[in-house]
């Protein structure tokens, strides 16, 4: 059968119109979902990027809407108690990289709210205030920065065109990416200790996002191993309580092996993530499987409502 282009048209507008509206969210009940964000700031603030920043009104709009379809929970309950009723959808919040923003502009607008959240922390940036993502977005137009981070990780300048996509896709982290270049603190970017004490004490789960947001899949085993260890120890050590939750970084199968996922579940995480953009099944809690997140940054509402509903539809495998 052949079907002309203008029938291929209509036909991909009519399924696009049905995947941004709420309805079938209204239909299908029982359905669990966990969104990842990174940063909430606005767009002129320096280290705001299209690559994992949110700007406090769109990031409104997205609260706005998830609470007119989805019973919002704990990541806790939501990943914990596989017989939540049936008759709702049930989504939870998650904030990656424990960016400053969660305390100055998520907790005020979720607490007002009263909707729990889970921040995902980055170890080093939280004792040392520097991430290398963000110093390469800061640092953009100084090629002898740029030129260094590429070198840390094995990489030649040629890649200075998009060296944090290139570190992304082929960098290696070994003994030398501790010893990368970085920026001297301008402007409070991420959470310190006593922040993560504060979140603690408001009722945020605090969970582990790998100490230097390192690619687990192109770590050598001492990298590996401290990538899964020295986040860990110190959350136990600010907050009192080991953290029971892991979020790979990047989250998609290329950055991450099962060697490393068994270092995580081996140093007593109960819980791994990736960003599979899938809703959350039965099958895939408490047991080996990873559980899945869905990640939005500046998208329209239409587009999150996109994202929601194909994952009803099919299971993506990325």
């Amino acid at each position: 059968m052949v079907v002309d282009p203008l029938t291929c048209t209509a036909l991909k507008k009519l399924y696009e119109r049905a995947l941004t509206n709420g309805f079938m969210l209204r239909v299908s009940k029982g359905n669990r979902f966990i969104f990842c964000y990174h940063d909430v700031s606005e767009a002129d603030a320096p280290h705001h990027s299209w690559r994992y920043s949110t700007t406090p009104a769109r990031f409104k709009e997205h609260i706005d809407l998830f609470q007119q379809l989805f019973t919002m929970v704990p990541l806790e309950a939501l990943a914990n108690d596989r017989d939540l009723p049936t008759g709702r959808n049930y989504a939870a919040l998650t904030f990656d990289d424990g960016f400053h923003s969660v305390l100055t502009h998520v907790l005020p607008m979720l607490r007002s709210a009263a909707l729990p959240f889970t921040v995902f922390l980055n170890g080093l940036a939280v004792e040392h205030g520097r991430g290398w993502i963000t110093d390469l977005v800061l640092a953009e137009k100084d090629p002898v920065f740029v030129k260094g981070m590429l070198a840390a990780t094995a990489l030649a300048p040629a890649d200075a065109g998009d060296a944090i996509g290139a570190i992304m896709a082929r960098g290696r982290f070994t003994a030398a990416f501790a010893q990368r270049p970085m920026l001297a603190p301008r402007t409070k970017i991420y959470l310190d200790r006593d922040d993560v004490r504060r979140l603690h004490a408001e009722g945020v789960t605090i969970g582990d996002h790998g100490y230097q947001h390192a690619v687990l899949s192109r770590c050598e085993d001492a990298v590996l191993q401290a990538e899964v260890s020295a986040g860990r120890d110190l959350i136990a050590d600010i907050t009192g309580a080991a953290p029971r939750h892991y979020a790979l970084a990047f989250g998609k199968h290329e950055h991450y092996t099962a060697r490393a996922v068994e270092a995580i579940r081996q140093r007593g995480y109960t819980h791994v993530y990736n960003t599979n953009p899938n809703r959350v099944r039965k099958e895939e809690l408490g047991g080996a499987e990873l559980i899945p997140r869905i990640g939005f940054t500046g998208d329209t509402t239409d587009q999150v409502l996109f994202y929601v509903n194909r994952s009803l539809l099919r299971k993506f495998t990325l």
